[in-house]
């Protein structure tokens, strides 16, 4: 997936990530508060799979596949809501050959606004990502950032406590090596999961 002509610089060290992190454990943990101080905080479990088939990389085509998984905890407040995240998000090569390979480890923490009824999430979650493999530049378990930007987030409710959701398309930027030769990639995914509340 990586070749020397694809890699640039890109101004930014890796210790910046866990001040990123810090940022994003704020802002996720701390965005419940928001709304009234006597409302209910309701605990939320979700997990979801997604797939990312365009990307956009520096001297690379766009047709760039990956997939993974998720889980989300977090906790909800009337509108507002804050939650961790922890993601796997494998590499599809396809050139020479087909090859699954292992990609990055992101974990973060972000804020949620519900929409419609409880219909609709907007959510930004901010943290670092984790290189998972070995490269020909570089090595495993270096450090960097992910943002992950989800305008709409549309729920469907299989009963009381358990939903259905699809995010059609959200902008993902995996950034896992931040020193030089960096990486840095930005993903179109469509994801899909399953939330269960577990009740205030």
């Amino acid at each position: 997936m990586l070749s020397k002509g694809t890699i640039r610089a890109f101004p930014l060290r890796g210790r910046r990530s866990l001040s990123i992190l810090g940022l994003a454990l704020v802002f996720g943990l701390g965005s419940p508060a928001v709304a009234s101080a006597d409302a209910p905080l309701e605990t939320i479990v979700a997990i979801e799979i997604h797939g990312s088939a365009f990307s956009v990389q520096p001297e690379r085509s766009l047709l760039n596949l990956t997939f993974g998984g998720a889980l989300r905890v977090g906790l909800q407040s009337e509108r507002f809501g804050g939650h961790l995240l922890f993601e796997h998000n494998a590499w599809i090569h396809t050139e020479p050959e087909f090859e699954v390979r292992a990609g990055v480890f992101d974990i973060g923490a972000g804020g949620d606004i519900y929409w419609g009824d409880d219909l609709l999430r907007s959510s930004l979650t901010l943290g670092i990502s984790i290189l998972a493999q070995d490269t020909v530049f570089h090595r495993r378990n270096s450090l960097g950032f992910f943002v992950d930007l989800r305008p709409a987030v549309f729920q469907w409710a299989l009963s009381e406590n358990v939903r259905v959701e699809l995010t059609p398309f959200h902008a993902v930027l995996v950034a896992p090596v931040l020193e030089r030769p960096t990486f840095i990639q930005l993903q179109v995914r469509t994801s899909i999961g399953l939330e269960v509340r577990l009740g205030r």
